[in-house]
Order: structure tokens, then C-alpha cells, then sequence
């Protein structure tokens, strides 16, 4: 499951990933910096997310650094983004963090955080039962 999403987003290509992704999938990008920010629901919409994304770059790389099961139903992934921007030739890297929610055995649920302190703070406080 984590290798399938993190290929599909290095492919820029979701389609590999569907079959672990929820029907109703939520990606909770309300934390983003980016104009992607807010919450996308169901597949189709977060394949707009997934393309809207991708317009800016010419490459991409996303990868789990790091995947913390929290439960049977909860995951901490670290993540790292190296991408090139389409416009500029910029090369821009970061780190960041997601907790995954699963139901019957897919991915229910995305939450973006910047990193994995804020995650992990989040999760402390109860922020995301």
C-alpha cells in the first residue's frame, strides 16, 4: 500500500494506487502552504488534487522516509518531496509528515502535516479521533 502511493506519485501516475485508496478517500490538505489546502473527498477529487499538484513541476519525487503503525488502523508517515519547477527550473526539497486513517484494509484517510512533530502533537492532543 505505501510502496503503491508512493510509486503513483513519483510516476505522476494515481491510477496505481486506486485500488488501495477508500472510494470515499479524504485528503485533509487544510495544513497545506500550497493552493492545494483543504479537504478533498472521494477519489475523483483527489485526483484533481493529485493533476492540480503536478501542473507546477517538471519532476517529481515523493517518498516515505519512515511509516510509525499507531494502530491496526493508523499510520505516521514521514515523508520527503524533491521536485523541479515547471516555470522556473527550480529544484525545492522538504520533509513532512501524514497520518493515514484505514478502512477494510484501504486508506479512508490522508492528513497532511508540514512535519512529523506537528503530527505527532496533533495526535497527542486528540486532534484527530
Amino acid at each position: 500500500m505505501i510502496r503503491a502511493l508512493s510509486e503513483s506519485w513519483s510516476e505522476q501516475d494515481l491510477s496505481g494506487a486506486r485500488e488501495w485508496l477508500h472510494e470515499d478517500v479524504i485528503f485533509d490538505w487544510s495544513r497545506s502552504m500550497s493552493d492545494n489546502r483543504g479537504v478533498h473527498q472521494g477519489y475523483d477529487r483527489v485526483q484533481e488534487l493529485f493533476q492540480d499538484f503536478l501542473e507546477a513541476w517538471d519532476a517529481v519525487s515523493w517518498r516515505v522516509v519512515d511509516a510509525e503503525e499507531l494502530g491496526p488502523d493508523r499510520l505516521l508517515v514521514a515523508t520527503r518531496l524533491d521536485a523541479r519547477g515547471r516555470d522556473s527550473g527550480i529544484d525545492v526539497s522538504g520533509s513532512g509528515a501524514q497520518v493515514w486513517d484505514l478502512r477494510d484494509g484501504k486508506i479512508a484517510r490522508v492528513t497532511l502535516f508540514q512535519d512529523r512533530q506537528t503530527a505527532e502533537a496533533a495526535l497527542a492532543a486528540g486532534e484527530l479521533d
